[in-house]
């Protein structure tokens, strides 16, 4: 087991860096669904209050592919671009091993709530709570202790599975946000 210890500076750091490239990535996705929704809204303009829903087209599902990837930035080997640019790696806590496809899918949800996890990677800079709950920890990366073949079934299941997840979770704010214009 790797047991230097990743300091705040690093760790906030590397969740800095991972948001902004991931960020960037998932908004190249996001192009076709903003294009198809400015196209709707031009070509309704006597409607004044734009809706959200699956009516838009395909450019929502591309959205939610590149929100799906995000979740799954660390599906390869544990280490995501940012990670990889610093030398770090997402290990299972209990073994030492790398983190599996899954575990670093479920660590990764927690993504969504972004500023409580920079507050407790302040307070606990080993483990986000991300890590807590997916039983999983940063470590430096070692690459004569950590080389693994990737598991390509492994990491296709964990995009498809963030991939439902996304599409549903947009599904459910589009009906709440229709709902709650009363449409």
């Amino acid at each position: 087991m790797n047991t230097m210890h990743v300091s705040i500076g690093l760790r906030i750091g590397t969740m800095v860096l991972d948001h902004f490239i991931m960020t960037f990535i998932t908004v190249i996705f996001a192009i076709p669904f903003v294009a198809e929704l400015s196209m709707n809204l031009l070509a309704n303009k006597e409607n004044s209050t734009p809706t959200i829903g699956f009516e838009i087209g395909i450019g929502m599902y591309i959205a939610c592919l590149g929100y799906a990837l995000y979740f799954c930035k660390d599906a390869i080997n544990g280490r995501s671009p940012a990670k990889r640019i610093l030398k770090l790696q997402v290990v299972n806590a209990g073994n030492g091993e790398v983190a599996t496809p899954i575990r670093c899918l479920v660590r990764n949800l927690t993504c969504i709530i972004w500023p409580i996890e920079v507050i407790v990677a302040l307070i606990r800079p080993e483990r986000r709570l991300g890590d807590l709950i997916a039983g999983t920890r940063i470590e430096n990366f070692d690459p004569d202790k950590h080389v693994t073949k990737v598991s390509i079934p492994q990491v296709l299941i964990s995009i498809i599975i963030s991939y439902a997840l996304v599409v549903v979770g947009m599904h459910l704010y589009a009906q709440l946000y229709n709902s709650l214009l009363g449409l």
